[in-house]
C-alpha cells in the first residue's frame, strides 16, 4: 500500500515540468542541435563496448531509433518553426484547476473541523 496518497499529482507535475523543458529545448536552435547529436552519439559511444552480437544488434536498433527521432523532431521544427512542441498552456490551466479543487476541498474539510471544535 502507497503511504502517501498523492492520486498522481507529482507524476502531473513531472509531465508538465518535462513538457516544459522539452518546448524550452525545441525552441532554441542550438540547444536542439546540442540534443540532436547527444541523441545520436550516445549509441555510437556503445559499439566501442566490447559485446556479444545481440550487443551490437541492440545497439544498432538504438541507433537507428536515435535517428528516427532526430528527423521527426527536425521535420515538425522546419513545418512550425516558431511553435512549441507541446501546448503547456492547456496542460499549466488544467493543473491549476485541479490544484484549486484541492485547496477547495481541504479549506472545506479545515472549516467543518473548526466548527467540530467549537461544538
Amino acid at each position: 500500500m502507497e503511504p502517501f496518497i498523492d492520486g498522481g499529482l507529482f507524476e502531473l507535475l513531472f509531465i508538465a515540468g518535462f513538457a516544459i523543458l522539452v518546448n524550452f529545448i525545441f525552441l532554441k536552435k542550438y540547444l536542439l542541435i546540442l540534443f540532436s547529436l547527444l541523441i545520436v552519439a550516445a549509441p555510437v559511444i556503445l559499439f566501442f563496448v566490447q559485446g556479444n552480437e545481440l550487443y551490437d544488434w541492440l545497439v544498432t536498433l538504438c541507433l537507428l531509433n536515435a535517428v528516427l527521432l532526430v528527423v521527426i523532431i527536425w521535420k515538425q521544427k522546419k513545418e512550425r518553426p516558431a511553435e512549441p512542441l507541446f501546448d503547456t498552456e492547456n496542460m499549466k490551466r488544467k493543473l491549476s484547476e485541479i490544484r484549486n479543487k484541492i485547496s477547495h476541498l481541504f479549506s472545506k474539510n479545515a472549516g467543518a473541523e473548526k466548527d467540530k471544535i467549537k461544538v
